[in-house]
């Protein structure tokens, strides 16, 4: 059973219980009423507030008690809770054409591999600075851990979710991606690479390159490279 800090449930509940009294309050709670029809008098009626506050009190610890287990502090619960035969590791922001999928299942299933690792077609969207970074840490985890991956920390990773019985991650920070490829590899499941054409986010920026990214990415591959370098085959 993961661990869940009960601190941080009760404060996330608390705030999130605090936040909805707010947004249904004085922000946005007569327009709420009026696209609903309601009158002020129609929720007065039978209102206890004891019971109804009470029981939004409770959804809220639970809801914050559920987040906690998915996503933190430890990223690996969301690939250990998973149900399906596949787990898809990628990001929010969508960076490949969501048709690829079907084309990955099918290489997954026909090789019978165990995880498809896509990769870019063309690495500039970014920037040619972004792409010296991702050639350079390419080649540095290749030096460390003799793994011949191209675009290792691209946000598409299809994964038969019977690994996660044995890949047990660790990183917190951008350093997930090539740690799950190396765990998996060294542990004997076989990887197949496959191009897609990459999509540059249109909204926010990426903070991959800033510094404080790029030294804690150098911070967990020192301190873990003992740990991957010993892993035993699984299978």
């Amino acid at each position: 059973m993961p661990t869940v800090s009960l601190l941080a449930t009760l404060v996330g509940a608390l705030a999130g219980f605090a936040l909805g009294g707010v947004w249904y309050g004085p922000l946005f709670g007569r327009a709420w009423m009026a696209e609903h029809g309601f009158v002020a008098e129609d929720l007065q009626r039978n209102f206890n507030p004891a019971k109804t506050y009470g029981i939004m009190l409770v959804l809220a610890l639970i809801a914050a008690y559920v987040f906690g287990m998915f996503i933190g502090p430890d990223p690996g619960l969301g690939f250990a809770a998973a149900t399906g035969d596949v787990v898809l590791y990628t990001d929010a922001d969508l960076p490949f054409d969501m048709d690829e999928l079907p084309r990955a299942v099918r290489l997954l299933r026909d090789y019978d591999v165990d995880i498809i690792s896509a990769y870019r077609f063309d690495r500039t969207g970014e920037g040619s600075l972004r792409a010296v970074y991702t050639f350079v840490y390419n080649g540095l985890i290749r030096a460390l851990f003799g793994l011949k991956v191209r675009d290792i920390n691209f946000a598409f990773k299809l994964c038969r979710r019977r690994i996660f019985e044995h890949v047990q991650l660790k990183s917190e920070g951008s350093f997930i991606d090539a740690e799950l490829v190396i765990r998996a590899t060294r542990m004997g499941y076989e990887i197949m690479q496959m191009g897609v054409d990459y999509f540059p986010r249109t909204r926010g920026e990426s903070t991959l390159s800033s510094p404080g990214v790029i030294v804690k990415i150098l911070k967990e591959m020192w301190s873990l490279r003992a740990d991957l370098r010993g892993i035993q085959k699984v299978r």
